[in-house]
């Protein structure tokens, strides 16, 4: 299910020192009014990364899978971008295994199904 909220935030200028002020609702994940104004959700982004690398679609097919069965609207590049950043959050984990593994006396390949 698609989960649409619209925030309307009050924005002022101080009349002190001439500083503009804006408020925030709890729910919103960034501050920027007029750049990302759409917000795609953890769940949509974890949709698109299992068809995407998991079941192999291209980005073109993982945004029309969306778009049919979500009516989400999403471009291949915001998908390859947003994946792209997620990829990047998982970094400090990947380097974290790596080094396990390396110090580890025994390791094997577990290749049941």
């Amino acid at each position: 299910m698609t989960i649409i909220r619209r925030f309307d935030v009050e924005v002022g200028t101080c009349a002190c020192c001439g500083r503009q002020a804006q408020g925030r609702h709890p729910l919103q994940t960034s501050d920027p009014l007029r750049v990302g104004e759409v917000q795609v959700g953890p769940e949509a982004l974890s949709v698109a990364a299992v068809l995407n690398k998991e079941l192999g679609l291209s980005y073109d097919r993982t945004v029309r899978v969306l778009q049919l069965g979500y009516g989400l609207t999403w471009s291949r590049s915001g998908v390859c971008r947003s994946l792209q950043r997620l990829g990047n959050l998982a970094v400090p984990t990947y380097q974290q295994l790596q080094s396990t593994l390396r110090q580890s006396p025994v390791v094997w390949m577990d290749d049941t199904g």
